[in-house]
């Protein structure tokens, strides 16, 4: 009795290889095309509008992929990439979502979810916690604040402006919001940094657990 096919699968997806048989390496986007790919997709995944994200390579796939191209990747989220991979996405519905970006209309989200463990929070050279109540604060107003809600779990809360005074970035309990036209959001790992303009670092930092 003959097995049934084996599912294509993107050899990058859901933690698989990250060199493909043309020796092209996922990781190696320069990073002048990543920023190029995330301000055309608005920081968020093409599909949902979630983040973080990761760089998607759909035309050609990955597995069929010579080079990197930017307008051949897109950022898709974890779930949707995951989706991608088993082939319960299909790479037209990729194609339209990267010609029409969630984020284009609406602002990227991250759910995120701190748990009850003690928060400790690195910015910049500065160490906060592990303790209650967190806060960075600039003229009364919290950047960032980490609390522990009634039901005893971590919760984040600010704001972030750039220059003008413009609102480009939110934390609210579990959900931090990119509002759309920030120059450029980049998570890599467990840092999020957010950029006001070219080379200019607005607010780098980690939260651990």
């Amino acid at each position: 009795m003959q097995a049934p096919p084996r599912p294509h699968r993107d050899p990058a997806s859901l933690g698989g290889p990250t060199r493909n048989r043309f020796k092209l390496v996922k990781r190696d986007i320069s990073l002048p095309m990543q920023r190029e790919i995330r301000q055309r997709c608005g920081f968020g995944c093409v599909i949902c509008g979630r983040i973080p994200y990761d760089y998607e390579h759909f035309d050609p796939p990955f597995a069929q992929a010579r080079e990197h191209r930017a307008e051949g990747i897109t950022l898709l989220c974890k779930m949707c990439h995951g989706d991608r991979g088993g082939r319960r996405l299909s790479v037209d519905r990729v194609k339209r979502g990267n010609a029409s970006p969630y984020c284009k209309s609406h602002d990227a989200v991250w759910i995120q979810r701190l748990g009850d463990d003690p928060i400790t929070l690195v910015f910049g050279a500065n160490t906060f916690g592990p303790r209650i109540d967190v806060a960075i604060t600039h003229n009364g107003e919290d950047i960032l604040r980490i609390r522990k809600t009634e039901d005893s779990r971590w919760a984040m809360s600010g704001t972030l402006r750039d220059s003008s005074g413009r609102q480009t970035l939110t934390f609210k309990d579990d959900q931090v919001v990119v509002y759309k036209g920030s120059w450029d959001v980049e998570f890599v790992g467990p840092k999020m940094r957010l950029r006001s303009a070219q080379n200019v670092w607005a607010l780098p930092f980690v939260g651990e657990r």
